[in-house]
């Protein structure tokens, strides 16, 4: 790059307060991803497109179970007290 710099992302300290404000700011999929990733839905099990995109669907179809279903405790956690 111009300004002699080689690598992009990982010039920026892990930790450092400018870390801290670009991860907050990562894209909705970037989050998604995450959260398909730590229910260990990262690696697809099937070839090709179409299957793939089955699997993805399912992968999101439990994330937004899992969303609802902690919703559902917190809005029943907050009436109980």
């Amino acid at each position: 790059l111009p300004d002699g710099s080689v690598r992009l992302a990982r010039e920026i300290p892990f930790g450092s307060p400018t870390w801290k404000a670009r991860y907050g700011r990562r894209n909705l999929s970037e989050s998604r991803n995450g959260l398909v990733e730590g229910m260990g839905l990262k690696r697809m099990q099937s070839y090709g497109l179409a299957h793939n995109s089955k699997e993805v669907q399912v992968a999101d179809f439990l994330v937004n179970l899992r969303t609802l279903g902690r919703l559902v405790r917190e809005a029943s956690d907050l009436q109980v007290s």
